[in-house]
């Protein structure tokens, strides 16, 4: 909803509403699946799913756990607009040093597996 990507038809529905529509459509063509982690409420993309959405977004998005091994990765870096990184307990602060490089991220996710994870 905030990229602009639903498309709101004469105002008939909120866009809550419609966003909740297409996301039950493409869980029902197997684009999110349940996790496996017990919740009812939390899903996962397909794998192919995934790799494809990854290919797509190209350098708008980073994952902390990509590693900077090249010249590619640093470019990816500098210009995405979004970043996530998976929690972990044994995070350290110069684990996101990489972020130095960043220049034009303006989201930032921070992602769990856990529950009640404290770091």
């Amino acid at each position: 909803m905030a990229e602009g990507r639903l498309q709101q038809q004469n105002g008939k529905k909120q866009m809550e509403d419609l966003g909740a529509d297409y996301f039950r459509e493409l869980q029902s063509r197997c684009f999110f699946l349940p996790s496996s982690g017990g919740e009812s409420s939390k899903f996962v993309m397909h794998d192919l799913i995934n790799d494809l959405a990854q290919s797509v977004a190209g350098y708008t998005c980073f994952r902390l756990e990509d590693k900077l091994k090249d010249q590619e990765q640093r470019r990816k870096l500098k210009s995405a607009r979004h970043s996530s990184y998976m929690q972990s307990y044994f995070d350290a602060i110069k684990k996101f040093e990489t972020f130095y490089e960043a220049e034009n991220v303006r989201t930032f996710l921070q992602l769990s597996l856990r529950k009640n994870i404290d770091c």
